[in-house]
């Protein structure tokens, strides 16, 4: 596509003006031969291409930069229309390279400044991308059938952009509204079916044998996984557990033992746990818990720790 227009543009720069055109006079310049014909306008209407001189303009530059490829009155910044029974409209971007991190790459760019060139710190609710499909309603209208937009949600970093992508299709008298949303903290929002991930590294607390891991789901855990990732030291001689579950039932969801004495608990010792009805909808808080021996106060350790849980489901009143 860059390609292209690089060619329209030296097209524009080798051409004479259209008055020129109009004064009878042709134009030969090497290979490149145009008649008086194929192109017309002027500053008012903008400058038109008819490349084949067969009546039916083909490239249109508007008076305000706009650019119409295969139809002289396309509606947007940049048209490429095609007509006809039984045809496609296809556009290509082809990359030939040998570099295996070579990539083809498609980027929208959005700043808070109204100024060409000038960068300004997107804000929360600014819209970064969007995407429709149209197809033709009933009223002889286009309208979309299906969209996905980028929003931003929470204020920018340093580096990262925080942003919701969102999915939606549509009925014949309605839109999805947020169908799919893959949210800015890693979880994803199913049309009410609020699923949502955690996934940290716990340092566990030096003070108390139960270490909060800051989750109060008031939903259903789907899965959950644990890994000790730093060896959990400064317990007494015994056979301990590390576990993920709540306060007053320690093993709910996982229970890793060491597998024999000794005043600590290895690196990569780990559990998963898969959904089971009988848990029911978990509201107190998960825990982490080292049991199995007199002392079970860590004086260091960490676990990494990921859990999949279903948030509760609503629907607004009317």
């Amino acid at each position: 596509m860059k390609k292209l227009l690089m060619v329209l543009v030296c097209v524009m720069i080798l051409v004479p003006s259209a008055e020129a055109w109009r004064r009878g006079s042709g134009f030969n310049q090497g290979t490149l031969h145009m008649d008086k014909n194929m192109i017309s306008g002027d500053a008012t209407t903008g400058l038109y291409f008819d490349p084949d001189n067969d009546g039916t303009v083909e490239i249109t530059f508007d008076a305000d930069g706009k650019v119409s490829i295969g139809y002289d009155a396309g509606d947007g910044n940049f048209n490429v229309i095609n007509s006809g029974a039984g045809v496609d409209n296809v556009i290509r971007q082809d990359l030939y390279s040998t570099g295996a991190s070579s990539s083809n790459y498609h980027t929208t760019r959005r700043s808070m400044s109204a100024t060409a060139g000038a960068l300004a710190e997107t804000t929360s609710g600014a819209f970064i991308g969007q995407s429709t499909w149209e197809g033709v309603n009933s009223s002889s209208a286009f309208h979309q059938g299906a969209n996905y937009s980028i929003v931003q949600n929470g204020a920018a970093g340093a580096t990262h952009v925080p942003v919701d992508w969102t999915f939606e299709t549509s009925s014949s008298t309605a839109r999805n509204t947020n169908q799919l949303v893959l949210q800015t903290d890693g979880s994803v929002n199913t049309y009410g079916c609020n699923l949502k991930v955690l996934k940290s590294t716990v340092t566990l607390d030096t003070g108390d044998a139960e270490t909060s891991v800051s989750l109060t789901p008031s939903g259903v855990i789907l899965s959950a996984a644990i890994r000790v990732s730093t060896a959990i030291a400064g317990i007494d001689s015994a056979d301990h557990h590390i576990q993920l579950g709540v306060n007053g039932t320690s093993d709910k969801y996982i229970d890793v033992a060491q597998g024999g004495a000794q005043t600590s608990i290895d690196v990569n010792k780990k559990g998963t746990y898969t959904f089971d009805p009988t848990d029911g909808v978990e509201a107190a808080a998960v825990v982490l818990t080292i049991t199995g021996g007199a002392d079970s106060i860590p004086t260091s350790g960490a676990v990494e720790i990921e859990i999949v849980y279903m948030g509760t489901t609503d629907l607004d009143d009317v």
